[in-house]
């Protein structure tokens, strides 16, 4: 297999690209085992989670198939159109475009419905997630576990709406948005930066203060809009 070093950028995207045109010019034949995530970690020169990430890809697209235990093999049909490659990352691009701007529709209304409604209790588990996600910090954990905490401080201001529907699709965003959150957690500084926003944010709930939560909300999303351009890039 001839496989380069990957670049600094852009790495899940190379990695696609290289194992996709092996693929597309025969040189890994249908059926063929690939190596593990390991082993092609050491020769993309990459952490096994860009491996994973790229195999995904691949299987998303009909390239190659996983079985769990067994591994990843080239599929038998592989004829994948080229341009597949390319436009699989700018739909995803195009996905996290649109889910931001559904995000600054919705979430908002939710914080503004929950002012209305929300209970001391309520403050004080929205506070009990946040000291959760400072400690994942603190401790340099997973990006994961980050997330999930930060999933619960989501359920606690939909319930605090006590509006059955905005608690159901909040719930739905919460799983459309969590790829993104899980890809914008591992830029730096971003976990900090939610963090410190939502601490704002439960303050301006707190006070039940319309003018600060209008202000904290309009500073949360300005400051996340960044750190999700550094996901495009």
């Amino acid at each position: 297999m001839e496989i380069k070093p990957v670049e600094r950028y852009t790495v899940t995207d190379q990695i696609v690209k290289q194992l996709g045109l092996l693929i597309r010019t025969g040189k890994i034949k249908p059926g063929t085992k690939l190596p593990n995530e390991r082993d092609l970690a050491d020769k993309f020169e990459t952490t096994r989670a860009r491996i994973r990430e790229g195999l995904r890809a691949l299987a998303l697209i009909g390239l190659i198939e996983t079985h769990p235990g067994s591994g990843s093999f080239v599929s038998e049909n592989n004829d994948i159109p080229d341009q597949a490659l390319e436009l699989l990352f700018h739909r995803e691009q195009s996905m996290f475009a649109e889910m931001y701007e559904a995000r600054k529709v919705f979430e908002p209304q939710l914080l503004y419905t929950a002012s209305k409604n929300i209970q001391q209790q309520d403050i004080e588990a929205l506070n009990e997630s946040l000291k959760f996600c400072e400690k994942v910090i603190e401790k340099n954990e997973s990006p994961d576990k980050f997330s999930e905490y930060i999933d619960d401080f989501d359920r606690i201001i939909a319930s605090a709406t006590n509006n059955s529907i905005l608690m159901k699709l909040a719930d739905v965003f919460i799983s459309i948005k969590k790829n993104a959150n899980l890809k914008m957690y591992k830029v730096p500084g971003a976990m900090e930066n939610s963090l410190n926003k939502r601490r704002k944010i439960v303050l301006s709930l707190r006070k039940r203060d319309t003018n600060e939560l209008n202000n904290a909300i309009h500073d949360f999303f300005e400051s996340s809009e960044s750190f999700f351009d550094d996901i495009e890039k």
